[in-house]
């Protein structure tokens, strides 16, 4: 539901058709405005494995299904008519997203960000800590495509630290998930038109941290350092004047973006990388 423009409808379409699935995609907007992302598919449909729905949604389509895979840009989807009908059947509804965390195989190499600024900056720094220290890595969620592919294939095993930058809609849907790295830059109003109310906004950011256990670790920057944590997390809430310079990128934000991604590094890593490393690495960070 929701082919979208920016890789992740158009990737679980080509990952559930690998699996055998007969998948129809539905969206709301005409082919035109999806030409990038039904390029891709066009060998998939020939083949009969995909068929389209475009330029309207149907009610039966989300009821005569097993599954139905939701695009996070969907607003408010506990209201949506069709989501609705699909629950209201007893179909399974889930998300690209909750299906790759599902298949994750080491929690322990998981870090995951969100924040209402910078988190796709710190989430590439920490990406490109992790890569430049030689760990074997993979970067996803938020900032497009699927890892879906990168999992089945074995490409991410156990040793593979995984970066997953989490929108508040990814999030939404997320609730019960939480990683053994949590990092939240900051919190403002934001996307208020998706979530209906700033409360809901700022709950889904939380679920982030909702689920985390014993022994993991919360990183907290900016106006959210007093937000609550389970019990046995280890918190780590950097202060406005931690700051690493002598960045390749400007600006006093990316400072701190760079704090928070080096505390997260360490953090990952357990004692296996040093402070020393992981800033000299931060520092060659081109930006996005």
């Amino acid at each position: 539901m929701g082919l979208g423009n920016f890789g992740g409808g158009g990737g679980v379409t080509q990952w559930l058709a690998s699996q055998g699935a007969r998948v129809l995609v539905t969206d709301m907007n005409p082919a035109e405005k999806l030409a990038t992302s039904l390029e891709p598919l066009a060998g998939l449909v020939d083949a009969g494995k995909v068929t389209l729905r475009l330029g309207k949604h149907e009610v039966q389509d989300f009821v005569d299904t097993d599954m139905v895979v939701v695009n996070p840009a969907v607003p408010k989807p506990w209201a949506n008519e069709y989501v609705r009908a699909a629950q209201d059947a007893g179909v399974h509804v889930t998300t690209e997203i909750n299906l790759t965390v599902e298949r994750l195989p080491a929690r322990h190499r998981v870090v995951a960000i969100t924040g209402s600024a910078g988190k796709s900056t710190t989430s590439a720094m920490i990406h490109h800590i992790l890569q430049t220290t030689g760990r074997r890595c993979a970067f996803g969620g938020n900032i497009g495509g699927t890892l879906l592919p990168s999992l089945s294939n074995g490409t991410i095993d156990e040793s593979t630290r995984v970066v997953l930058e989490l929108s508040s809609a990814m999030l939404h849907w997320l609730a019960g998930w939480s990683p053994h790295v949590a990092v939240v830059t900051n919190l403002s109003p934001n996307h208020i038109d998706w979530h209906g109310g700033v409360d809901h906004y700022r709950l889904s950011k939380q679920n982030l941290l909702r689920c985390q256990q014993s022994g993991d670790i919360a990183i907290l920057g900016g106006n959210v350092r007093e937000w609550s944590t389970r019990e046995g997390v280890k918190r780590i809430c950097p202060s406005d004047n931690e700051r690493v310079g002598g960045l390749a990128i400007p600006g006093e934000h990316n400072e701190s973006n760079a704090a928070l991604a080096v505390a997260a590094a360490l953090a990952l890593e357990a004692g296996e990388l040093s402070a020393a490393d992981a800033i000299a690495a931060v520092r060659t960070f081109a930006g996005l």
